[in-house]
C-alpha cells in the first residue's frame, strides 16, 4: 500500500470518534488556533508532525474537499512521486493549473526546511484528469461534484 500510517486532523469530535471506530488511523483534534481564517494546511501539517515527533520520512495530505479522488489516482501519484524523486508533488487541475486538492506528497525534511509547500524548489505538478479534478470551495462546486459523481457511477 501507499501509507504505513494514517493520521487525521479534525476539529470535530464526531469525526474523531468515527475514525477510531472504523479506520486504522490515529485521529488528532487540532488546536482551536488552527480553526481561524489565518490557518492553513501547512499549519495543520506542522501540528501533526510535532505530535508524531517528526517520525515520517514523507507524508501525504488528502483534503476532504476532493470527493472525486480515487484510490488509483492516489497510488499513481505516489508512484510518480517516488520515481521523480522530487521533494514535493502537488495535484493540479489540467486546465487553469491550480492546486485541485486531490493530494500533496512531500518529503518531511524539505517541508521542515521550507515551511510551506509552495516554497519547496523541487516541487513537481501532477495533473489530475479533468473528470476527477474538483476542489469544493463554494456551493456550486458541490453541485458539480454530485453531477460528475453520478455520471462517473453510471
Amino acid at each position: 500500500g501507499v501509507f504505513d500510517m494514517i493520521y487525521i486532523s479534525t476539529d470535530d469530535t464526531e469525526i474523531r470518534d468515527n475514525v477510531v471506530q472504523n479506520l486504522n488511523a490515529i485521529p488528532f483534534i487540532h488546536p482551536k488556533i488552527l480553526l481561524g481564517e489565518f490557518s492553513s494546511v501547512d499549519c495543520v501539517v506542522w501540528d501533526i508532525l510535532v505530535k508524531i515527533d517528526y517520525r515520517a520520512d514523507s507524508f501525504c495530505v488528502l483534503l476532504p474537499t476532493s470527493p472525486l479522488r480515487t484510490p488509483k489516482l492516489v497510488r499513481d501519484m505516489y508512484h510518480e512521486f517516488c520515481l521523480t524523486k522530487c521533494d514535493c508533488m502537488m495535484s493540479f487541475s489540467p486546465n487553469g493549473g491550480k492546486h485541485d486538492g486531490t493530494a500533496i506528497f512531500c518529503d518531511t525534511l524539505a517541508f521542515l526546511k521550507y515551511r510551506d509547500f509552495w516554497r519547496i524548489p523541487n516541487m513537481s505538478p501532477y495533473y489530475i484528469p479533468e473528470k476527477y479534478s474538483l476542489d469544493i470551495d463554494v456551493p456550486d462546486d458541490l453541485t458539480e461534484a454530485r453531477e460528475r459523481y453520478g455520471t462517473r457511477k453510471g
